[in-house]
């Protein structure tokens, strides 16, 4: 694939040279909505829950505790320093880690194969915690309206219920062309209500359907979002320090004193630093940075910390496989 930075630069460039803004076309929330349940979908599917118990208590760990201290840690740092009133749902938004870029750094030998399932684990049910905590708890907060808090918990209940019809579903049938038929009748529910909760769980849930038309689906997403990204920017306010300063914070403050509290006693050395810098950022991100983008301008914030954070943790991840590689830990 080709490395999303480039997208992103290619999109601005095009945005700019071409005056054209694609948030102005109908309906384009309601495209980057389905593009963020596709996805979500695709990559809650892949979750292996095997990896629960062959890891211990260590994978919910990183996606529950771990997750939690770094939001509000990140988000707490950035609005001491800046004050930024969407601090929280920057944390938020910048929090999750793309499963993709993940698999690619497994695949590349960069990661250790002891921590190698944590890792995949952690990109891809951080999905739904992501979607979880940002959506139904901060993304309310943060707006401040009176009754916003009670409908986005109606909201929540509502994912929750629908999530258990998806269970008790398949409890009562194994057969492929139900789970399919379900597949789809989610995914268009979940579109019509914004159920991105419910979405990430059916997909953990509905296993091994559509696997190849969904691959070929999020590849398209994939080299349409990022250009989107890098044109809609050059029509909002492009905030570089603070992008810079969440990629900070997040690398060299928050993340290292998460696996440090919570894993200092499990892994060597090398391995530490892996999971400190296997943060690369993606398509997830990028599509709930552009789903609130309508209501709340954090696009030009997000892109300079997703290129900051990318290209500091690839960069690390390489300089330290030289010494584990040589190790022949696979």
């Amino acid at each position: 694939m080709i490395n999303s930075t480039i997208l992103i630069l290619t999109g601005i460039l095009f945005g700019y040279f071409s005056g054209f803004n694609p948030a102005t076309i109908p309906y384009f929330h309601q495209v980057i909505n389905a593009f963020l349940l596709i996805v979500l979908f695709t990559n809650t599917q892949k979750i292996n829950l095997k990896s629960l118990k062959k890891n211990g208590n260590k994978p919910l760990i990183l996606v529950t505790i771990g997750l939690l201290f770094k939001i509000f840690g990140l988000g707490a740092l950035l609005y001491l320093i800046t004050g930024n009133i969407y601090s929280f749902l920057l944390a938020g938004v910048i929090s999750q880690i793309d499963p993709v870029n993940t698999f690619s750094n497994v695949k590349k030998k960069l990661i250790t194969k002891n921590i190698k399932d944590l890792v995949l684990f952690e990109s891809s049910f951080d999905d739904p915690m992501t979607i979880l905590l940002t959506f139904y708890l901060i993304l309310p907060l943060t707006i401040g309206i009176n009754n916003s808090i009670i409908n986005y918990l109606f909201n929540l209940f509502i994912n929750v219920c629908l999530a258990l019809i998806v269970w008790l579903v398949l409890k009562l049938t194994k057969s492929n062309i139900v789970k399919k038929v379900l597949a789809v009748f989610s995914l268009i529910i979940a579109f019509f209500y914004d159920a991105f909760f419910f979405i990430a769980i059916a997909g953990l849930l509905i296993k091994n359907v559509f696997e190849k038309e969904l691959s070929k689906l999020s590849t398209i997403i994939y080299y349409t979002i990022f250009p989107l990204m890098g044109m809609i920017i050059c029509f909002s306010s492009f905030d570089v320090i603070t992008g810079i300063l969440i990629a900070l914070i997040l690398l060299l403050i928050v993340r290292p004193a998460e696996i440090i509290i919570f894993f200092r006693k499990n892994f060597d050395k090398n391995e530490l630093l892996q999971l400190i810098f296997c943060e690369e950022k993606g398509i997830t991100a990028t599509l709930i940075a552009l789903s609130l983008q309508s209501s709340i301008n954090i696009a030009g914030i997000i892109i300079p910390a997703i290129i900051l954070i990318n290209t500091a943790s690839n960069l690390v991840l390489r300089i330290n496989s030289k010494s584990f590689n040589k190790k022949k830990l696979f």
